[in-house]
């Protein structure tokens, strides 16, 4: 079984949406698995390793999201569209530096809604 999830945002909605591949045997076990860990994420928030890991890769991989012209004026972009000041992005790189587990734990918390999933089966039949 593998699955993969991914948070969209607009300026019209937010939503978390992913897929798993698994038998069609093995579904239910695959869906309360998956329930499982949201769950699991919802009511214990993170480790303090999984927010240094996440700092480290968010802060260390910069230099990958604006290397090209294009990265850089699709960044541009997306500032103008959603009304965010120049700069943006550095701002938003310091405020992930100073975040802390309380914090982030609190977010993470506050949001019980995140265990709300639905599941849709797509098979060949």
């Amino acid at each position: 079984m593998g699955y993969t999830a991914s948070l969209r945002r607009t300026k019209s909605v937010s939503y978390l949406s992913g897929y798993m591949q698994t038998k069609l045997s093995t579904q239910d076990e695959a869906k309360a698995l998956i329930q499982e860990v949201v769950d699991t994420f919802v009511n214990k928030g993170i480790t303090q390793k999984e927010l240094d890991d996440t700092k480290k890769f968010l802060l260390g991989s910069e230099p990958l999201r604006t290397e090209t012209l294009s990265q850089r004026l699709s960044r541009a972009y997306s500032d103008f569209y959603y009304g965010r000041p120049l700069g943006f992005a550095k701002e938003q790189l310091k405020k992930i530096d100073s975040v802390t587990l309380k914090e982030i734990n609190d977010f993470i918390l506050s949001h019980k809604e995140l265990s709300d999933l639905s599941f849709s089966i797509v098979t060949k039949k």
